[in-house]
């Protein structure tokens, strides 16, 4: 009993010898060439993350010249419309049906009114393009630049009352 017991321990010895060699050459091939150990400066692996924030100078210089919570800020200058260059615009209606959206607008003139037209975004009317389609208005720009927001127009007039059905 006792020499098979001494068997038992040479061959889990002889495994571990084995396993312990075979590790260690794993390591040599992953680590590279021990003998020439390299000990100068490397630098990391890491790589640098992207910016965050960028600075716009631009609206840091509005934030300088009009502080957030003065009592003496105003809202900034609205740039300046062309309404001259394509007669007075008028937005009679916006359409919502899905994620489509559809203005529905005409050009008002001393010589009559156009016809209203359906627009989507994209679409132009007179000069101007339209560019953003909101649930109360819309956004319109020109070649040059100049852009113009219109907002929807709500009647004076209330809709009649109309009796509920389960009051008949």
């Amino acid at each position: 009993m006792n020499h098979s017991r001494w068997i038992r321990n040479a061959v889990l010895a002889l495994l571990l010898v084995i396993g312990a060699t075979a590790l260690f050459v794993v390591w040599q091939h992953a680590l590279g060439n021990l003998s020439k150990p390299h000990w100068g400066a490397r630098t990391p692996d890491i790589p640098t993350p992207p910016p965050t924030w960028t600075p716009n100078t631009g609206a840091a210089l509005e934030l300088l010249t009009r502080p957030v919570f003065w009592q003496s800020r105003r809202p900034a200058a609205r740039p300046a419309t062309a309404e001259a260059e394509s007669g007075p615009l008028e937005l009679l209606g916006i359409l919502v049906e899905g994620n489509e959206r559809l203005a529905l607008m005409r050009i008002k003139s001393d010589k009559g009114d156009t016809p209203a037209r359906r627009l989507r975004k994209g679409e132009t009317i007179g000069r101007f393009a339209l560019m953003r389609i909101d649930t109360e208005e819309v956004t319109l720009s020109t070649p040059d630049g100049i852009t113009q927001s219109l907002k929807l127009k709500r009647g004076h007039t209330p809709l009649p009352e109309q009796p509920h059905p389960a009051a008949r």
